[in-house]
């Protein structure tokens, strides 16, 4: 039912790690289909902090883990096609709508 809505690319800077300097590695990117929403919502973050978030992603949870090879992270990064931020992630929700768990997740 979601795969329908999925129209917009966006690439997943997997994070990697760190180096044995606490300096993080060079992350992998990932292809995959998203819908984006260009919308402001407040959103509470990992530290508690209120933020403004503006741009609100639904990402398929079967695909992303099957293209990246684990769950979505927090230090993970987002960068939407035709945007050219590579955006942090501030919130991720995993939801589920009938038979098609998604991620929705709030971007700095």
């Amino acid at each position: 039912m979601i795969n329908a809505y999925m129209v917009d690319n966006v690439t997943i800077h997997a994070y990697n790690g760190a180096d044995q300097w606490g300096e993080p590695v060079a992350a992998t990117q990932r292809k995959v289909k998203a819908y984006v929403v260009f919308e402001t919502r407040m959103v509470r973050t990992l530290t508690g902090e209120d933020a403004v978030s503006p741009v609100h992603v639904y990402l398929h949870l079967r695909n992303v883990e099957k293209t990246v090879g684990r769950a979505l992270q927090h230090q993970d990064r987002i960068e939407i096609e035709g945007d050219g931020n590579i955006r942090p992630i501030m919130h991720i929700a995993t939801k589920k709508a009938f038979s098609s768990p998604h991620y929705e997740v709030d971007l700095a």
